[in-house]
């Protein structure tokens, strides 16, 4: 019974076989060659270059060629910083920018070390002019992994985006790092019952700018700008041309009763493309009396948001134009 089973098992193989040879060969050949392609894919290291520039004198975003000698200073400066940064000497490169960079860019020299390292040491680097405004020469430069230097052979180029600025001012040239443009005077004024605004001053990064505010608060209450009681608020918005741009920061905005404060706001604005700001608005202001934080009370969230807004006084708007 066994035998005459298994005999049964071996002819129907054999006629399958025959029947079914040329589709079995195809499918056995295609097998092989897609498990061969897949193998050269995981093992094909491919460093991908990136391109570099040959023309140093005309930016990415306009037509105004950069000067000779921003292009012989301002690069010799660029490559010295980044030389710095490849032989270990990262001092020496943090000591090369401008007095402005080092203290409007970073909380302090560890924290600008510590950006240089991460960004830029044992990396590859494409440069290339990208916008010029006034004396203000701006440089992309594209950061790469080093494969020899991290070993990084099976993954895909990628790299970081970073602005270098070369400064011409009284015929010095300086160099700042992480997008920062410089200090600014800026001024406006607002004042009512209830508070005084005085616009003191600004600070311009390529993609966006820093409005530093002395607000007085004038009454006996709480004086909220910004927190988590409103989520539908603007809380602040930057007028620029026929736009309003949003508050970048997300840390909450509240004076004591008859505090004085200095407040740093953050609005997205490119410097090389935007029109000028006119006014800065501040559209959700409230005066709320025994104001309670979240994180200083046992009710829960929304218990608390609730209680505040049950608390409020007051809640308006102003608008401070900004003065040419």
């Amino acid at each position: 019974m066994l035998r005459r089973l298994y005999t049964n098992i071996r002819l129907i193989i054999g006629r399958y076989l025959r029947e079914n040879m040329l589709k079995i060969i195809i499918i056995l050949v295609l097998i092989l060659f897609g498990t061969s392609i897949y193998n050269m894919i995981l093992n094909y290291n491919t460093e991908v270059r990136p391109i570099v520039t040959k023309d140093m004198e005309t930016p990415v975003i306009s037509n105004q060629k950069f000067p000779s000698r921003i292009q012989e200073e301002g690069l010799k400066k660029i490559n010295q910083f980044l030389n710095y940064v490849k032989e270990d000497k990262i001092d020496l490169a943090a000591e090369m920018l401008t007095e402005d960079a080092k203290y409007y860019s970073f909380k302090n020299k560890k924290e600008a070390i510590g950006y240089i390292i991460e960004v830029y040491k044992d990396k590859k680097y494409d440069i290339k002019p990208y916008a010029k405004v006034g004396n203000d020469y701006i440089y992309q430069v594209k950061v790469f992994e080093d494969i020899l230097e991290t070993g990084l052979t099976n993954t895909i180029y990628s790299f970081t985006d970073t602005k270098m600025i070369i400064k011409n001012e009284n015929g010095k040239i300086g160099l700042n790092i992480r997008g920062y443009i410089g200090k600014y005077k800026s001024s406006g004024f607002y004042e009512d019952n209830n508070l005084k605004v005085n616009i003191k001053g600004k600070n311009v990064w390529v993609e966006h700018e820093d409005y530093l505010l002395e607000i007085t608060n004038r009454t006996n209450n709480y004086l909220v700008l910004k927190d988590k009681s409103n989520n539908t608020a603007l809380a602040a918005s930057l007028e620029v041309g026929n736009s309003n741009r949003k508050l970048i920061d997300e840390e909450n905005i509240i004076l004591k009763p008859l505090e004085t404060r200095n407040i740093l706001l953050r609005f997205p604005k490119m410097y090389f493309a935007d029109k000028d700001a006119t006014a800065i608005n501040l559209d959700s202001i409230r005066v709320i009396k025994d104001y309670n934080e979240i994180s200083n009370s046992n009710l829960s969230d929304e218990k608390l948001k609730q209680k505040n807004i049950s608390n409020t006084l007051a809640e308006f708007k102003i608008r401070i134009e900004i003065e040419k």
